[in-house]
This record gives structure tokens, C-alpha cells and sequence, in this order.
């Protein structure tokens, strides 16, 4: 493990099959909460937890579910006997699943999203166009004349004039078929798209690489081990032109465990242990999730270096690409951005998030 590395991101692979006309949605299954009644003070709640607490007896040494799963049980009967003492009730989801358990799902209604969220344009078209047509022919099954502007309408569509249709029942098939194969190609299109840029993204140099803890030892129960990865919009994020879609570096994974694993990670970066090994590795003008050397800390030691020597500082910020092709600087004392000599950028480090005192 001396010589492993460790990536945000992994390359991955894989041919996939599905129709988008529908997508099945899922909701996870709730527990209890255990937290305070609205209407109960926090020195009240503290008192009502305090007694049943105080009664409970160390459950027999098992393996490390049961452990788990009897502590659950115990905290819930703890949260059950305080809202008793408080008066207060909390409702009981219609569904719900025992705490601790095994992380679940339920299926929720299903929905259309092509359209909405991922049709192209000539999608939209064609299924506008098949919509005209069924209503069309929905008229004519009842024994109605349908409008005349929704005929019209049908055969001077671009599509139809095109193709020379004559009649409804022929205006559907095309339009039908059509549809399948435009919306089947650029699934694959896109499938295409994603896997090339998956297979050029592992090229990228890797700059968090450091050696791994000595060991950490301990089981944990298999609950903790479960995990559920979502895709969440970053701010900004703009629909592409071609089909109308949120492209996937403007789309954030994350991943949702346990609760119990952020107390694990903050007690785990607490051992001096830890934060020695972090400050061997990381570089010296490094700031944030470090001891004694947090964002604020940084901003602080920038702020009075300001002041103090009342330098211009150059800044390249991704977010700002303009600025940063253009090399320009920011004077604390005049409040504005000016563009730099040109005679001095040559040498300076053209990264993001880089402050370089002028």
C-alpha cells in the first residue's frame, strides 16, 4: 500500500441498454427521529433522556450486528420513554423501518422526463407532431370531424412535406419509427461521449498522492458498509444546446453513508497520529482541515501582508477566465482590477486559486 494513489475520480467503462420514456423513481424508507420536540426546552429534553439512560444495563458481548442492532433498540426505547415524560408525540411515518437497519428503498410514482429534461429538439418535434396525429385520429374513432387548423397543421409539418405523407395512419408510422431511431442513436451518441471522456479523464496527473496510515484496525457492523451515491446540479450549471441535458462535469457525485461514519472520520482526524502523518505530506502553504491552519487562518495572514506591505496581488481564478488570460491584478489600496506589465507574467505560475505577491 506504500505506493498506492489516491484518485477523486475513477474511469469506468461499461455498454448500457434502457428506454427513457419512463423513469422509475425511489425514495428511501424513514426512521424515527430522535430529535427534540419543538414545543420542549433542550434542559427539559436533557432531563427526559437522563432517567432512561441511567436504567439501561451493558447488552452481553455478541458479534458486532447484534452489538449495533441492541443499541438501536435501546436508543429508540431512550427517545420513546422522554417523549412520555415530556407529553409530547412525534407521528410515525406510514412506512418506516427500524433504526439501524439495513438502508431501504420504495418505489415512488414514475414519471416522464425526456421531454422536460433530455429531449433534443427534432424530439420534441416528432412527438409533438405524433401528439397532433393522435388527436386527430382520437376524433375520427369517435365519429367527429376533426379541426380543420389540426389537419392543416399536421400536413404542412416540415416533416410531413418532406416526406410526402398523405394520410394519418402514414404520418404516425413515420413519425413513430422516426422517433425510435433518432432517440436510439443519440443514446448512443451520448453513451459514446461519456466513455471517451471517462477514458482520456485517467491521463490526468494525480497530485494527492501520500503514504497511507500504518493500520486501522476493527470491525464494524454491516450497516455502516452500505452506501448510496446521488448526482447532484452545481450551481450554474447550463443545459447543452444539442440536447438540452446537464453535462456530467456540471454534475456532482455524492455519496450518502451512514451517519455513524462522520463521527468515525472526526474522531479518527483528532488522534495526533493522524494529524502528524496529514502534516507530513501536505505542502507547507497548504491551509484548511490542518491543525492551527484553517481558511481563516490564511485569509488572515493574506489580509495583514496586505496592509503591511501594500503589494498588488496577482490571483487566476477558473471562475473568472477572462481575468485570468488577460494577467490581471488586484490593488488592495485603489479597490480595482488593472492589467498587469506584460514583463513581468512570463515567470509567474499560471494555476488556479494561486495568489502571488507583485
Amino acid at each position: 500500500m506504500g505506493t498506492a494513489r489516491i484518485a477523486y475520480h475513477k474511469p469506468v467503462c461499461f455498454s448500457l441498454q434502457y428506454s427513457q420514456s419512463h423513469v422509475w423513481s425511489f425514495k428511501a424508507v424513514q426512521t424515527r427521529k430522535w430529535t427534540a420536540p419543538p414545543n420542549v426546552s433542550l434542559q427539559e429534553w436533557k432531563n427526559a433522556l437522563k432517567t432512561p439512560w441511567s436504567e439501561v444495563t451493558v447488552p452481553p458481548v455478541s458479534n458486532t450486528n447484534q452489538e449495533w442492532s441492541d443499541f438501536c433498540h435501546i436508543a429508540e426505547r431512550a427517545h420513546l420513554s422522554a417523549l412520555e415524560t415530556c407529553g409530547a408525540t412525534v407521528p410515525r411515518p406510514s412506512r418506516s423501518r427500524n433504526k439501524g437497519s439495513e438502508f431501504q428503498v420504495e418505489a415512488a410514482n414514475a414519471r416522464t422526463f425526456r421531454i422536460a429534461q433530455q429531449a433534443t429538439f427534432k424530439e420534441l418535434r416528432l412527438r409533438k407532431l405524433l401528439g397532433r396525429i393522435a388527436e386527430a385520429q382520437n376524433q375520427q374513432s369517435r365519429g367527429r370531424q376533426p379541426p380543420a387548423i389540426l389537419i392543416r397543421r399536421i400536413f404542412s409539418h416540415p416533416f410531413v412535406v418532406r416526406e410526402g405523407l398523405q394520410s394519418l395512419g402514414e404520418a404516425r408510422e413515420w413519425a413513430q419509427q422516426e422517433l425510435r431511431s433518432h432517440v436510439q442513436s443519440t443514446q448512443t451518441e451520448q453513451l459514446q461521449a461519456w466513455r471517451e471522456r471517462m477514458r482520456n479523464s485517467s491521463a490526468k496527473p494525480l497530485g494527492c498522492v501520500a503514504q497511507p496510515p500504518d493500520a486501522m484496525g476493527g470491525q464494524v457492523p454491516t450497516v455502516w458498509k452500505s452506501i448510496r451515491q446521488i448526482l447532484l446540479q452545481k450551481p450554474n450549471a447550463k443545459l447543452r444546446d444539442t440536447d438540452h441535458a446537464l453535462p456530467a462535469k456540471d454534475l456532482r457525485p455524492i455519496a450518502i453513508q451512514s451517519v455513524i461514519w462522520r463521527a468515525i472520520a472526526s474522531a479518527w482526524t483528532r488522534r495526533p497520529q493522524t494529524r502528524a502523518w496529514v502534516t507530513s505530506w501536505v505542502h507547507s502553504s497548504a491551509c484548511g482541515g490542518i491543525q492551527g491552519k484553517s481558511v481563516a487562518h490564511a485569509v488572515d495572514r493574506l489580509l495583514q501582508d496586505f496592509e503591511k506591505r501594500q503589494g498588488k496581488v496577482v490571483v487566476f481564478q477558473k471562475r473568472l477566465p477572462a481575468a485570468a488570460s488577460a494577467g490581471r491584478h488586484f490593488d488592495p489600496s485603489g479597490r480595482r482590477h488593472q492589467p498587469f506589465d506584460s514583463s513581468c507574467s512570463p515567470h509567474w505560475p499560471h494555476r488556479p486559486g494561486v495568489a502571488s505577491k507583485a
